[in-house]
């Protein structure tokens, strides 16, 4: 896909998305990005910051930062949000 060309996110609940994740603290981020369940998608909808359309190479960036994060949940969240 060239990189002019977008993926779109839809993007969810900031509030949704951190209630989703308030009893899964200890979890590392790494681990719950390989998941394909809410955990996942509320990182990834927390991580878009609102943003709906990527470049490819913004999302493999993205990508890369979530899957190569060896912060836990509860972290992530006190850094990133």
């Amino acid at each position: 896909m060239p990189a002019t060309e977008f993926i779109v996110i839809a993007a969810g609940q900031k509030a949704a998305a951190l209630e989703t994740l308030e009893d899964h603290g200890s979890l590392l981020v790494r681990r719950v990005v390989d998941r394909n369940d809410e955990l996942s998608e509320a990182i990834f909808d927390l991580a878009a910051d609102g943003q709906t359309e990527w470049t490819l190479e913004d999302w493999d960036t993205l990508v890369a930062e979530l899957t190569g994060s060896n912060l836990t949940v509860d972290d992530w969240l006190i850094l990133y949000t």
